[in-house]
């Protein structure tokens, strides 16, 4: 971290401000998510991932027999 980026932390602390309710940074701050960087990605990742997924399909936690690095080079 920067230290300008720390004293602000330190002046907001002992001004007692903070960020809005729910809030961590300003809107718009941050890395943008990559759906929205590339809107084919989960599709895409679903179509490598579903022949070799494991689990009930009913349940919310499944998982493949693929390590990451089959995917990751396939997606690239």
């Amino acid at each position: 971290m920067a230290r300008p980026t720390i004293y602000r932390g330190i002046s907001d602390i002992n001004d007692k401000r903070s960020a809005g309710p729910g809030r961590i940074r300003k809107d718009g701050g941050g890395r943008k998510n990559k759906e929205t960087q590339d809107p084919t990605l989960v599709a895409d990742l679903k179509r490598l991932i579903e022949p070799v997924t494991r689990g009930d399909p009913m349940q919310v936690i499944l998982w493949t027999a693929r390590s990451l690095r089959n995917p990751v080079k396939e997606l690239s």
